[in-house]
């Protein structure tokens, strides 16, 4: 009787060794998986259209959009006051006390911040 050579089937089957090396995939899947990664990286990091950079530019329009709103209210509420005959008086007076001017029988007190307070010590 002659010895069979079970190599073949031996080597054939799958080793269920906790030791045994995993499988890993193929070269070309490995490339592919590579370029996914670099591409994944791309676009939510580094890109001029990455995701980062637009939730920036979302935040900053939200931003923009509610200084927008304020400057228009307040805008709207100056141009009230300057068609208002009693907002003009009272802005044609801030001006000119602005540039120091009085009414008559009024005195004016300046204070120069420069020179410091005199009853300090």
């Amino acid at each position: 009787m002659k010895p069979r050579d079970i190599t073949r089937r031996v080597l054939g089957r799958p080793i269920q060794s906790p030791y045994a090396r995993a499988r890993s995939l193929p070269v070309g899947a490995r490339w592919v998986a590579a370029g996914l990664a670099v591409w994944l990286v791309w676009v939510t990091l580094i890109s001029d259209h990455s995701l980062l950079r637009i939730q920036g530019l979302r935040h900053e329009l939200s931003s923009t959009g509610d200084d927008l709103a304020r400057v228009q209210t307040k805008n709207a509420a100056l141009e009230n006051r300057l068609r208002d005959p009693v907002g003009q008086a009272e802005h044609a007076e801030e001006m000119l006390r602005r540039q120091g001017m009085a009414r008559p029988g009024e005195l004016i007190y300046r204070f120069d911040p420069a020179a410091g307070d005199s009853t300090a010590r």
